[in-house]
């Protein structure tokens, strides 16, 4: 449960800070590769004996039969009628890789292992509620950010160093676990507004209690087995990031027209 709280804020913490500083609501600490889709078809394989039946050759064909199947969604995902914007067909992909990828869990935690990373993340959490009014001003752009005293080039090298020492030290606890740091703080704008100096520790309270509740259920849906707390967060995620990236499209084929 420690783990879930201090892991959870983190990463909504970190995503949070990221959205603003990039002025892109589906900024998220875990953008991969297309490589991930590969990878879990070859874990899947790994799994269920493919490598004790086939060798080597039943891996790497289901490594590519998950990069074949990735693409294709990704390619449907992403396309506008018969085009292919770049900026659609990357949230696709982000959202395959996040869904492919987000395999961390809290199943083994140690308190040492708590123990060790709350200081950094308790740190990092401070600094960046800190500057809640500097990512106001950079949310506006850099140019605005600036207009209003706002030390530009210096605040965005903080943001990007505590937000990965952040997520580096959730990792360090969990492993990758997705969506956190996209839903959380995304959701809680809509609700409590754009203000970084409430929307910032709001997230990262509401990010500690959604991963400690996706942790519970990944530990009693199966009981007595245990599923990978990311891959609870991704089965809730990937539909939030979906419904995003189909108004994005929509977006873009109306100014297409």
């Amino acid at each position: 449960m420690l783990a879930s709280l201090l892991v959870g804020g983190a990463l909504a913490g970190a995503g949070c800070a990221l959205q603003a500083l990039l002025r892109n609501p589906l900024a998220e600490p875990f953008t991969l590769g297309i490589s991930s889709g590969s990878a879990l078809a070859a874990v899947i394989a790994i799994r269920i004996g493919a490598e004790g039946a086939l060798g080597g050759a039943g891996v790497s064909a289901a490594a590519l039969a998950g990069a074949s199947v990735t693409l294709l969604v990704v390619w449907q995902l992403g396309r506008i009628g018969r085009q292919l914007p770049p900026a659609t067909l990357v949230l696709a992909g982000v959202t395959m890789s996040m869904f492919c990828a987000s395999v961390g869990g809290l199943d083994s935690m140690r308190l040492g292992t708590v123990g060790y990373a709350t200081p950094p993340i308790l740190g990092g959490l401070a600094v960046l509620a800190a500057h809640g009014r500097e990512l106001n001003a950079l949310a506006a752009g850099a140019e605005a950010a600036a207009s209003v005293g706002v030390a530009v080039a210096r605040t965005q090298t903080v943001i990007f160093v505590v937000a990965s020492l952040l997520v580096g030290s959730a990792i360090a606890v969990a492993g990758p676990i997705g969506f956190i740091g996209l839903v959380v703080p995304h959701a809680l704008r809509a609700v409590i507004g754009p203000d970084h100096r409430l929307l910032l520790p709001a997230s990262v309270l509401g990010g500690a209690a959604v991963l400690a509740v996706c942790d519970t259920l990944a530990r009693t849906a199966l009981a007595p087995a245990q599923l990978p707390t990311g891959a609870v967060t991704a089965v809730l995620g990937v539909p939030f990031f979906v419904v995003i990236l189909l108004r994005h499209k929509h977006r873009a084929a109306m100014w297409g027209r």
